[in-house]
């Protein structure tokens, strides 16, 4: 059996590097303000759309899979990418089930939309 833990968000700004974050869940006001569902949705969420691919499963592969994405202006996912790969279908797994996302609430500067880069870790732990 394969399960799917700490699933960890950072959100920053398009325009700024990587959060600095002891926490990897949303830190700035920003970011909160605009993320639709807390992080125990977003664990649901991966856990009923992400299968452990065969591939893996079968190699007894384990570890993490770090992804890149961008929430536009309108809350559309885009630019779904990944910044650390597992290989063995992980990367595509995790990259379907990303851009499959629904839609979320803008993220907003000043009361005005803005796009929001996230990153997001999944890790895939055999049982």
């Amino acid at each position: 059996m394969a399960q799917f833990e700490n699933t960890n968000l950072i959100a920053t700004s398009t325009d700024s590097q990587f959060a600095n974050s002891d926490h990897p869940i949303i830190k700035n006001k920003e970011a909160r303000a605009g993320y639709l569902m807390d992080i125990s949705k977003l664990k649901t969420y991966v856990s009923e759309n992400l299968d452990y691919p065969l591939q893996a499963q079968n190699n007894s592969v384990e570890g993490e899979v770090i992804a890149r994405l961008v929430i536009n202006e309108i809350g559309k996912v885009k630019s779904v990418k990944i910044v650390e790969g597992l290989g063995f279908g992980c990367d595509r797994t995790v990259l379907q089930m990303l851009s499959e996302m629904p839609d979320w609430k803008p993220f907003l500067r000043d009361g005005k939309p803005i796009a929001k880069t996230l990153f997001i870790t999944i890790n895939f732990k055999m049982q």
